[in-house]
């Protein structure tokens, strides 16, 4: 009986890790399709390797300045760090306001939007890539030339397309010109135009408005509910730091020399280090600023009241 208790309590143990293994793989799936999704402004997202998977969200994470060390020291084949991870799901939450930009992309889009920058989004850049590169000492000057040809090739293929886009929206609304209902504007758009042309492509964008409106219901739904889970969160990280406090010392003096992978942690510290002597400058020239013009307009009272009495 007692071997049998033995190895029931090691299977438990085994199956309760292989379960937290299991959820934290799949965590790592949904934020990595997330982060796409916004970064880049996808609807749709391939499924790259476990370990690319990983790196991505990490990068991702740095970018946008989650500093929780905990989470850049998980295991790169995203076998462990649920708790970490759900720390990091509501951090993008409240930061970065998650839910609204994923809505966003996945609007429909019943009318004609033309943007006046064409290029890329800053944020939707390859971080990984990115943080690599940066971290070199030295990158051969060849790789770079190739790059930037690419870079100029792609940035020619995008203006044409983006020039033949836009002949083709002024030849529908040149063409379709008094014939719109809305008092805004005096011609059709491409999808009333879309429409015309095949009327089942209503039954399509019927469906589209349909799934837009159930997003909308469940994101008002969480907006009831948004309380509750705060709360729990709250007590989420309570739980982490009072084991944080209990560990000894040695385990504490430990976990504060673990830092962010090399392509990620001496880039972060260098930008913010940065960051805060510009803004620390630009604070003492505004404060000489605004000394000066308080000074200025003291004096200017001063001998209005003088003009004054006189």
């Amino acid at each position: 009986v007692g071997r049998l208790t033995d190895h029931s309590c090691v299977l438990n143990a085994s199956l309760t890790q292989l379960f937290n293994a299991f959820q934290a793989a799949e965590f790592w799936k949904m934020l990595y399709c997330l982060l796409r999704q916004v970064c880049e402004d996808m609807s749709r997202v391939d499924t790259p390797p476990m370990v690319d998977q990983v790196e991505y969200v990490k990068a991702a994470l740095a970018h946008y300045g989650y500093g929780l060390r905990d989470l850049y020291c998980l295991p790169a084949d995203g076998s462990a760090g649920s708790r970490e991870l759900l720390l990091a799901f509501s951090w993008l939450l409240q930061k970065i306001n998650l839910l609204k930009q994923l809505m966003n992309v996945h609007r429909l889009r019943l009318g004609d939007e033309t943007s006046l920058c064409t290029c890329r989004r800053a944020d939707a850049l390859d971080l990984a890539e990115e943080a690599v590169t940066r971290s070199r000492a030295w990158v051969d000057i060849r790789r770079l030339q190739c790059l930037h040809g690419k870079l100029c090739f792609r940035w020619r293929a995008l203006h044409s397309a983006e020039h033949e886009r836009c002949a083709a929206l002024y030849k529908i609304h040149s063409y379709t010109r008094g014939c719109s209902t809305d008092l805004n504007t005096d011609h059709l758009s491409v999808m009333e135009t879309r429409l015309i042309q095949d009327p089942k492509y209503g039954t399509e964008m019927l469906q589209l408005l349909e799934l837009e409106s159930s997003w909308l219901e469940a994101y008002l739904e969480w907006k009831q509910c948004e309380g509750i889970y705060w709360q729990w969160m709250e007590s989420v990280l309570n739980a982490k730091l009072e084991e944080g406090q209990a560990s000894d010392t040695q385990d504490h003096a430990n976990a504060n020399k673990v830092t962010v992978p090399g392509q990620l942690s001496t880039h972060t510290d260098n930008y913010l280090i940065g960051e805060i002597d510009r803004l620390s400058e630009s604070l003492g020239n505004l404060q000489k600023e605004l000394q000066q013009i308080v000074s200025d307009r003291t004096a200017l009272w001063h001998e209005k009241v003088m003009a004054r009495s006189w």
